[in-house]
């Protein structure tokens, strides 16, 4: 209790533990933030790694269902010599663009990674 208008050190005890009380709360509080912050962070990682494992697969099909393709349709032209195939290369190399676009996304989604980086 304040004498003659003057903290005693009790009031003064008393006032720094309830401050520390409060700045324990907030840290408290801040540390269970960011914990979900982490929690949130490292779960778009492991889905981001997932959907990068799912494109580059995708691109990988493409890329070899395009080699095959052309690989089936030069067997044909090599056997049958008289046929326009013309229509036929045209489609197939119509997906190239198309297979490399995703092959590229695919690389540039395997790049990416979160700031910061998850804790281990």
């Amino acid at each position: 209790m304040a004498f003659l208008g003057l903290a005693t050190t009790q009031d003064l005890n008393n006032a720094v533990a309830t401050l520390n009380k409060t700045i324990n709360a907030a840290v408290a509080t801040l540390n269970k933030r960011i914990n979900m912050a982490q929690s949130d962070v490292d779960a778009i990682t492991a889905e981001l790694q997932t959907v990068a494992a799912d494109v580059a697969k995708v691109a990988s099909d493409l890329d070899s269902s395009t080699q095959t393709l052309q690989a089936e349709i030069d067997s044909l032209a090599n056997a049958n010599p008289a046929l326009d195939l013309t229509a036929l290369k045209a489609a197939a190399d119509a997906l190239d663009p198309s297979v490399q676009a995703v092959d590229a996304q695919a690389q540039k989604i395997g790049q990416l990674t979160p700031t910061p980086p998850p804790a281990p």
